[in-house]
């Protein structure tokens, strides 16, 4: 912006100059084309010619006073304006939320948790899962329409699933979307289901379309493809 006003303020001020230097001149050269008798020493004679000099160029150098004024104005708010912006641009910064996804793959456990590593809430406005050109809008739907949920037993599976549809992460607070981990004493049962699961995210996506506290709106997308063995 400042190299803009500087060019800007160049292609005003050099017109005007010439202006006001045409003003000037312009009178002086008049007046003595048609009264070319030498200096006077006459009073009389200074007092009208100076009469004569403030009333043609009085006016024009008056208008150019005030135009300089408003133009004066005009950069002290534009100069105004680029401080009040930078300004709200770093605030948003600073409360800028930043969403990750911490993703847990061992032998007896798979978490998927929504993290949020930003100094600002983050506010989802909608999250969905996106595998084989369909979405889901959360892991137990996925599990559901795929029938998976028909090859564990609750006796030895803990499974947790978030179905909340627009969940808000306060700054460095996490959320989990999707767990599952072995409980009783049968642990063939839960990795033939844990590897069930994992086949159906692996070449998934999950997307979040979220906002700042300033209705800033963003998207983020994260393959899920860290479940491939």
């Amino acid at each position: 912006m400042e190299k803009i006003n500087k060019i800007g303020f160049k292609q005003i001020i050099v017109p005007i100059s010439i202006i006001i230097l045409i003003v000037i001149v312009l009178p002086l050269v008049l007046y003595f084309c048609n009264f070319n008798d030498g200096l006077s020493s006459d009073a009389t004679d200074w007092a009208e010619f100076g009469g004569y000099i403030g009333g043609v160029s009085g006016t024009f150098l008056s208008l150019i006073a005030v135009f300089f004024s408003l133009l004066s104005i005009y950069y002290s708010l534009q100069i105004a304006e680029k401080v009040q912006n930078t300004e709200v641009s770093m605030i948003h910064s600073l409360n800028k939320p930043y969403p990750f996804l911490d993703m847990h793959k061992g032998p007896k456990k798979t978490v998927i948790t929504l993290c949020n590593h930003g100094n600002g809430p983050l506010i989802i406005t909608k999250w969905y899962l996106e595998c084989n050109n369909q979405t889901y809008r959360n892991f137990e739907i996925l599990l559901s329409e795929k029938k998976v949920d028909k090859f564990f037993d609750f006796n030895y599976i803990d499974i947790l699933h978030n179905t909340s549809p627009k969940p808000i992460l306060a700054p460095n607070s996490t959320k989990i979307l999707f767990k599952i981990e072995p409980k009783g004493y049968d642990p063939s049962v839960f990795e033939f289901f844990q590897e069930k699961c994992r086949k159906q995210f692996e070449n998934g996506y999950l997307i979040f379309e979220y906002e700042d506290m300033f209705e800033n709106k963003y998207t983020f997308r994260q393959s899920l493809d860290f479940l491939k063995k």
